[in-house]
Formats: C-alpha cells, sequence, structure tokens
C-alpha cells in the first residue's frame, strides 16, 4: 500500500463539515502526460473555508504504480471512500486517514467517470462503452448499456469520427428521481435521458457538454452546462429553464495551454443549496430558489486545475 501524500490544518474542536473533490489536470491532448494527468482528492472544511487535506491520487499496483493517470468520481459506499482512477482503477480508501485500503481495476470498464452507491451496490459509469456497472463486492454483478434503441436517435458521433463506435453518447453521470426513475446524462448529445421510461426528458438549449443530474423537486433537475460555463434547472414537465450560476472568467493570456477554464463539473445537492466545482479549482454554493452564491471556497489558482466530482461527506450532512 502507498500512503497518501498529504497535507492539514489544525483540526478545529467544533464539528467540521467536509466537501470531497476530486481534481485532475486539464490540457490539450499535446501535454505532456506527467503535467496533463496530475491528480488529487482535495478535502475541505466548508465552514472554515479552508482546505483540511490534500491526496495526491497515484497507481498503487502493478507496472503504473505511482503514476497519476486523473481522479474521476466519488462515492461513499460500504463504509469507505470509492475513488475513480482514470481509465479503469477504483481505490477503496478509508473514510477517516482516507488511506488506499485497496485498489483493482474492473474488468470491461472503459474511461470511468461518476460513481455513485444505491441499493447496496456501487454504480460505475464506463463512459467510453456507454455502460454503467453495477458492483457488488468488487465484482461485477450486473452490465447495462446505454445504447438503447430510444437513445440511439440521440448518439453523435462527432468526437470520434466512426459511426459505428462505442462512445457514441459520451453517457457519463446518472441520477433518480423521487419514484426512482432512473435519470442518465449524455454529454455529447446534450441529452437528459430518463432510463426507466425510455425517452428524452431532455434535449439541446442550455445544455452543452452536460455532466451531473441531481433532482431538486419533483419534475426539476438540477445539471452543470459545462461548455458554457453554467450550472442550471431544468423544469422537466414544463419545459422551462433557468439559469443558477454563471462563470464569466476567461482563459489566462499567458501562454499555458488549457482547455476548462470556467467549466462547472461536480456537483451535489443538501436541501436548497447546489455545490458545484468550478474550474480551476473552486467549489461554489448556490440556492437553488434563488440562485443566489451563498458560498465559496478556493482550493487552487492553477489555470489547469479541474474540478471533476463534487461530494459531501454524509457524516456531516444530516
Amino acid at each position: 500500500m502507498v500512503a497518501s501524500i498529504w497535507v492539514a490544518l489544525p483540526i478545529r474542536e467544533e464539528a467540521v463539515r467536509r466537501v470531497y473533490v476530486t481534481v485532475t489536470k486539464r490540457m490539450q491532448e499535446h501535454a505532456p502526460a506527467s503535467t496533463r494527468d496530475r491528480s488529487s482528492l482535495v478535502v475541505l472544511d466548508w465552514d472554515a473555508g479552508a482546505v483540511v487535506a490534500q491526496h495526491w491520487i497515484e497507481v498503487t499496483r502493478g507496472s503504473e504504480r505511482g503514476q497519476s493517470r486523473g481522479c474521476r468520481g466519488l462515492a461513499v459506499h460500504d463504509g469507505a471512500l470509492y475513488v475513480a482512477v482514470h481509465p479503469d482503477v477504483l481505490q477503496r480508501r478509508n473514510l477517516d486517514a482516507l488511506d488506499v485500503e485497496e485498489e483493482f481495476r474492473v474488468p470491461g470498464l472503459v474511461e470511468v467517470h461518476q460513481l455513485q452507491s444505491r441499493g447496496g451496490a456501487l454504480w460505475v459509469i464506463s463512459t467510453g462503452s456507454n455502460e454503467v456497472l453495477l458492483l457488488r463486492k468488487h465484482e461485477v454483478a450486473e452490465r447495462r448499456t446505454a445504447l438503447t434503441p430510444r437513445a440511439e436517435e440521440y448518439v453523435s458521433t462527432w468526437r470520434l469520427g466512426d459511426a459505428y463506435s462505442q462512445d457514441r453518447l459520451h453517457f457519463n453521470s446518472i441520477g433518480w428521481g423521487p419514484n426512482g426513475e432512473e435519470l442518465h446524462v449524455y454529454s455529447d448529445s446534450n441529452a437528459v435521458f430518463d432510463a426507466t421510461a425510455q425517452r428524452v426528458a431532455w434535449f439541446g438549449h442550455p445544455l452543452h457538454k452536460p455532466h451531473n443530474a441531481c433532482y431538486c423537486s419533483a419534475h426539476e433537475v438540477v445539471v452543470n452546462s459545462s461548455a458554457v460555463k453554467m450550472t442550471v434547472v431544468l423544469d422537466l414537465v414544463n419545459h422551462v429553464s433557468r439559469t443558477i450560476y454563471r462563470d464569466d472568467r476567461v482563459p489566462p493570456s499567458n501562454g499555458v495551454d488549457v482547455a476548462l477554464v470556467g467549466w462547472t463539473r461536480g456537483l451535489a445537492l443538501h436541501g436548497r443549496t447546489a455545490f458545484i466545482g468550478v474550474a480551476p479549482g473552486e467549489a461554489v454554493a448556490v440556492d437553488v430558489p434563488s440562485g443566489e452564491v451563498v458560498g465559496r471556497v478556493s482550493f487552487s489558482d492553477d489555470p489547469r486545475d479541474a474540478p471533476f466530482a463534487v461530494l459531501l461527506d454524509p457524516r456531516d450532512w444530516k
């Protein structure tokens, strides 16, 4: 087991409300992998507005041991914190010390994105194959494709230029409605899809490279419209939308070749508050009904640092 590299601030006596953010270096593809893929797990004390710890996410086994491959989804599952490491590795980390307890590759996992815990299973989004894998005791118990006939109607092939490639939707995240309906986010199709009813729930504007979907009411969903640097609320019944957050920052003009400054990615809801990851290294809290920014914690000013997932520690946020 490889020990985490971390820095910590003095522990406050009062209760801490922790927020976890995975962060990946976002460079253009020609950048050296050593600089492009350096990734970390940042732990925030939300009320203090401070970084509690930062753990570098590295592969701990095999020939790639010590390498940072890019840090993706997060989930608290089975009493531990699970971290997705690009492209097919999951780490089980101790929920207190955050040390790696287990690390394993998932057969058939292609370009891992989001993790979710539901119904006793760990749901793993295999974006490269447009599938969701249900893991029980670290074994794939079920595999479901998003490429159903109805979803195929919204396929986009521009990313790979191949009409027969597997990654035709870029299925990146999943959520559930109040009645258990399964909601998929298809980034390349700019669509939110009701996989239970097998119908599109939202298609097109204002979605542009969407990520994450969280119900905030019986028929409203909060979604990050990443490529236009916004977070929006979609009313799936009345088919109207409103913007609750917009980032107006522009990439720096210092020669750093970055791709995602200002992108919104990573989302968690607590009551009426949405916690949004914003590149390059910030978590923003927004009151969903009003769209008012009610909190903001910065953890990096490196323009390459892009949040991927945001998770509230369920022990702290009741």
